[in-house]
């Protein structure tokens, strides 16, 4: 059911609720129908099991046939040799791999949180597990959205769905209804679980819960993705039987050749004959059988986890240490892994000048050495909600990074501003700006920042060499052209503005001085660029797929070196299976605005087109098609669910270690 087509009234309606929240009687009734609201997992396998799965390979067939038949003939020290042979080869494999057999419990974890919910019309803190469908929840800054649900109010909300649509920056919703069917990074009316509140409040109906969240449909595709053999497994397979029949064939000549020659020479033969000559054949069989083969496979690949820890990769499938380097595709996610996650502001514009700030992040290094008037930065500072803070030598922030990457470049050129707040109009989707009143060196000052183009409408005069001047049209057109240059680099950019009112005057968001323009974006990882070139050397594509916006991902694109068409998730949705597999040969290597499935298409076309794909990721979003992959790669600080659907699970979230990775598996091939 699409919820986000219809009105608050529609939705209570739809679900049989009240805005007073569910009677006892009503929860008992749909808990029986819907059950509790957590997602399901997979039995956990036995350890037994897991040993057992180490001696399924036709070569390792072939020598458990040679351990009975030395038993059958009385050579024990043969049948214990390629016994313990087998048993410490198991062994080793099994050690290595025991962690993955918890593939689904992260999910479980996700809902396991807190909430408040209304119900007889009375506020109560339940664990999430409690909701059904017709709840009415209360969030806050900081909370975790713990299920599907439908905006009945808000205060400035934003989102964090990273983890789940890839987009980088948060979302911001409002109650509204939607006209018409849209991807889930556009329901601005909609909070999905996993998800997690950044900025602002809200009250919400809870719509699905469980399976039928949008988590929940991602767990059902990551149960139903099949894992592929590793290129190791298809190759040693394929030996395994090849080896086998020619053992067999030979065997089988050998025994026809001597009853032949036994049968021309006596004219008979005997039945004890018969079994001694088919004695000396299996012996040859079992004696062609290369007994240390498995053991000695996983010993190399033993070596080579503990050379990939060194160079900041967790393994955890055996066999995918050589699949590393037998990939020729990286399919890779943007924010997190190609990018820093965090919002960095990079250039200050005011009509007076221009200046470019330099660093990552939310450190505030380096400082800038000079800059003339700073109110551009103080504004930034004082329009804003966000909080900063050094824990351990790292800096974190509280609330919206948008506005954290704003504090980040005022303290770049010193600018600390003193205020009293004294009120707010927070965000709005509609009016696309934020004003607050303060208290500054004794007079009344309205800050607002916002779109470029509503502050513009608000203001009347500018700011200019420490002067207030009327603001004409040709330094409006002016503006907004450095406005569109920073948007053709997907920049974000915000204006800025402010006026001194005195105490009979209203707060209102009029006759406003312009003050200048911050852009920032999710900047590339600094050794990225030489990662990414790396790969076209050594004859390996990279593909980008993100949840971002096309814009946003061919900038990113363009300055990290990966070239090649642009597609959305929407004209991917156009495409049926051999048509995406004809655009991927065409060159199309970034593919923007993406959902679950349709990182599972691209994996699956680039497999059928007889690519080794590698595929890495940190957001829930991601897990299908890191175990569908060839290769799943999963970054340090991604979600739990991401690292346990991968093959190996990097320490920490660099690009440029996937490269080394990849070296370090080609010694393998």
């Amino acid at each position: 059911m699409e919820y986000s087509r219809l009105t608050v009234e529609e939705t209570l309606a739809k679900l049989s609720a009240s805005e007073l929240g569910l009677s006892t009687q009503e929860i008992a009734d749909r808990r029986s129908k819907y059950g509790f609201n957590q997602l399901a997992s997979e039995e956990k396998r036995h350890p037994l099991l897991l040993f057992v799965d180490q001696f399924k390979s036709f070569i390792i067939y072939i020598l458990l046939f040679a351990v009975v038949f030395s038993l059958a003939i009385g050579e024990y020290v043969d049948c214990l040799i390629i016994l313990a042979i087998l048993l410490a080869n198991a062994l080793i494999g099994f050690f290595q791999e025991l962690s993955a057999a918890r593939s689904l419990a992260a999910l479980k974890k996700l809902t396991s949180v807190k909430t408040t919910v209304l119900r007889d019309n009375m506020w109560v803190t339940l664990d999430s597990q409690e909701l059904v469908p017709g709840d009415i929840i209360s969030l806050r800054t900081g909370d975790k959205v713990p299920a599907d649900a439908r905006l009945i109010n808000e205060v400035r909300l934003a989102l964090d769905e990273s983890s789940l649509t890839g987009e980088s920056l948060p979302v911001h919703k409002k109650n509204c209804r939607l006209e018409s069917e849209v991807q889930l990074g556009e329901q601005v009316n909609m909070l999905f679980a996993s998800t997690s509140v950044v900025a602002g409040r809200a009250t919400a109906i809870v719509c699905t819960t469980g399976m039928d969240t949008e988590i929940g449909k991602i767990t059902l595709l990551v149960k139903e993705a099949k894992e592929e053999m590793t290129p190791l497994q298809r190759k040693l397979d394929i030996f395994g039987r090849k080896l086998g029949f020619a053992i067999i064939a030979i065997c089988l000549f050998i025994l026809l050749a001597s009853c032949t020659k036994e049968f021309l020479a006596q004219h008979s033969l005997s039945r004890e004959m018969f079994i001694s000559l088919a004695f000396v054949a299996i012996s040859l069989a079992v004696a062609a059988v290369p007994t240390a083969l498995p053991a000695v496979v996983t010993i190399a690949l033993s070596i080579g986890v503990k050379r990939l820890l060194k160079r900041k990769a967790l393994v955890r499938r055996l066999s995918s240490v050589e699949t590393l380097g037998s990939c020729d595709v990286i399919c890779t996610d943007k924010t997190g892994t190609l990018t820093q996650n965090e919002m960095t502001v990079r250039q200050a514009w005011t009509v007076d000048e221009e200046v470019t700030l330099a660093g990552v992040g939310y450190r505030p290094e380096p400082r800038l050495a000079s800059y003339g008037d700073p109110l551009l930065f103080a504004a930034g500072t004082i329009c804003n909600n966000a909080s900063l803070r050094l824990e351990e030598d790292e800096w974190r922030i509280q609330g919206d990074p948008t506005e954290a990457a704003l504090l980040v470049s005022a303290m770049k050129v010193g600018c600390n501003p003193d205020f009293t707040r004294l009120n707010e109009y927070p965000f709005d989707s509609e009016r696309k700006c934020m004003s607050v009143l303060v208290k500054r060196d004794d007079r009344l000052v309205i800050y607002t920042k916002g779109a470029p183009d509503v502050i513009l409408q608000k203001c009347t005069h500018m700011h200019r060499g420490g002067a207030t001047i009327s603001l004409g049209d040709n330094f409006r057109q002016r503006i907004m052209e450095q406005n569109d240059r920073y948007a053709a680099q997907a920049l974000r950019v915000l204006a800025f503005a402010y006026r001194t009112i005195d105490n009979s005057e209203e707060f209102v968001e009029e006759n406003l001085i312009f003050i200048g323009l911050q852009a920032m974006i999710d900047p590339p990882r600094a050794e990225v660029v030489d990662a990414v070139q790396k790969t076209y050397q050594t004859g390996i594509r990279v593909i980008m797929i993100t949840g971002d916006y096309p814009e946003t991902a061919r900038a990113i694109g363009q300055e990290i070196g990966i070239r090649g068409n642009v597609f959305t998730g929407e004209e991917l949705q156009r495409l049926d299976d051999s048509e995406l597999c004809e655009a991927l040969d065409k060159g199309t290597n970034i593919f923007a605005r993406v959902v679950p499935e349709h990182k599972l298409r691209i994996v699956q076309a680039l497999q059928d087109s007889g690519h080794i794909v590698a595929m890495t990721g940190d957001g829930v979003n991601d897990a299908p098609a890191l175990k569908k992959a060839n290769i799943g790669i999963a970054v340090g600080s991604g979600t739990e669910v991401a690292k346990e659907a991968a093959d190996f699970v990097l320490l920490d979230d660099s690009f440029s270690n996937i490269v080394s990775a990849i070296e370090e598996g080609r010694g393998y091939l």
